[in-house]
């Protein structure tokens, strides 16, 4: 008993990372719908500005990558010759963990919340239903090695970086079309898109729970942060 609470104190130490990971996409996604903003507000004025954050995000994002591979490489060790049912077990009790973990964040948000805070919070629930999902997506059993849990876990992350990817294309999209003198092309280009894939911006963990955390109030423009 006690080297399986050792087990899953590890795991969920592990997976944590994950939490962090996601906040700070969750803020990049939030500067690139300000600047989606800025571009057909200012026109072709914004595309230094444009150039400098996609730039920035994309590198953001391939490192947010490179760790979150590092994370899941990290459980595979941790389960590596278990069943496929004992990581199932696993991951289950993280995930019970984590829910617990995410109850507290949500519940400690300040009234005036800043919008870093709001996402972390967020985070803590969308983990903890990702890897909660991911435990009972192995229930049909496979052999020893990376079954059906961890090929669920890693294929429920993938989705939030193919979201950031989506918006980076729609903001260089509009730019690019705002620039070339048709803002209400490029307003509609973005309406479109958000309505394609705006469930996965919101952060949907695999059982929905990550939207019922309230948003932040109180806090400066990213943009302005970012300009700055």
């Amino acid at each position: 008993m006690r080297d399986a609470q050792q087990q899953a104190v590890a795991c969920k130490a592990t997976l944590e990372e994950l939490t962090r990971i996601g906040a700070s996409r969750a803020e990049d996604l939030r500067l690139l719908s300000e600047m989606q903003e800025t571009v057909e507000a200012r026109g072709a004025g914004a595309a230094p500005l444009v150039r400098r954050l996609t730039v920035e995000c994309a590198l953001r994002d391939e490192w947010r990558s490179m760790r979150t591979a590092a994370v899941l490489d990290g459980v595979a060790s941790l389960t590596d010759g278990m069943p496929e049912t004992a990581v199932r077990t696993l991951l289950d009790a993280c995930a019970e963990r984590m829910a617990l973990d995410a109850k507290l964040a949500t519940e400690s948000l300040p009234r005036r919340a800043q919008p870093w805070q709001v996402a972390l919070a967020r985070e803590h629930v969308a983990v903890a239903g990702r890897v909660r999902a991911a435990a009972r997506a192995s229930s049909a059993g496979h052999a020893a090695g990376e079954g059906g849990a961890l090929r669920a876990l890693r294929a429920a992350l993938e989705a939030p970086s193919a979201a950031l990817s989506r918006q980076l294309a729609v903001l260089d999209a509009t730019a690019r079309v705002v620039a070339a003198g048709d803002p209400e092309e490029g307003r509609g280009a973005n309406a479109a898109a958000e309505g394609s894939h705006g469930s996965e911006v919101n952060g949907g963990a695999g059982d929905g729970s990550a939207g019922g955390v309230g948003g932040g109030g109180g806090g400066g423009s990213a943009l302005d942060e970012f300009v700055r």
